[in-house]
């Protein structure tokens, strides 16, 4: 047994000051690595978009959903009671992330139109899709006339598209006026996107 103590005696007085510091920063490092592991894994609860909404638009509940992600930094992330029901101050688009700035109030210079369509669009109109908007002659003989350049899909039917669909855009309000006008039209409207064939 004396043969042993003196042995673990000689074994201490040979450790190295620098293998106690190895001790030391190996275990420290370890503690390091698990409290980000533990404060990573914590996330933060943020709002997010699940399909396009325009600005302007009132957020519904069907709109939003709730994520969990890791915390990249201090954000204005908002919660989902404090966004429904308040207008988008931008286009929010599917997946974004939602912040307190995209709430401001902002004076815009554009008005949202639901206007029916004569003609059913093709398969690319969808929300924030930009089209144009026609309004068709009352006879065969007649041209187009184009109403709004630069209109942006607001909403869609959902069931799809029907002899008595409407479609609700976004435009500039300059052409609000001559949309009216055309609703009224006995040849109808019709919206197209540009450069699609």
């Amino acid at each position: 047994m004396n043969e042993l103590v003196s042995r673990l005696r000689a074994a201490v007085r040979h450790i190295d000051a620098r293998t106690i510091v190895g001790i030391v920063l190996v275990a420290g490092s370890a503690v390091g690595v698990a409290v980000v592991v533990n404060s990573a894994d914590a996330g933060v609860d943020v709002v997010v978009v699940t399909r396009f909404v325009a600005q302007g638009s009132v957020v519904t509940a069907g709109d939003i959903d709730t994520l969990s992600i890791a915390h990249a930094g201090h954000g204005d992330y908002v919660a989902p009671d404090s966004v429904v029901g308040r207008r988008a101050a931008v286009d929010l688009g599917a997946g974004e992330i939602l912040t307190q700035r995209m709430f401001e109030p902002v004076i815009t210079t554009e008005e949202t139109v639901r206007i029916p369509l004569a003609e059913s669009p093709g398969s690319r109109v969808e929300p924030g899709v930009v089209v144009s908007v026609w309004s068709l002659p009352a006879d065969e003989r007649g041209v187009p006339v184009q109403v709004a350049a630069r209109a942006i899909v607001v909403t869609v039917p959902t069931e799809g598209f029907t002899p008595e669909s409407s479609v609700e855009i976004r435009v500039p309000r300059r052409d609000v006026a001559a949309i009216l006008a055309a609703v009224g039209s006995a040849g109808g409207l019709m919206v197209s996107v540009p450069g699609a064939s």
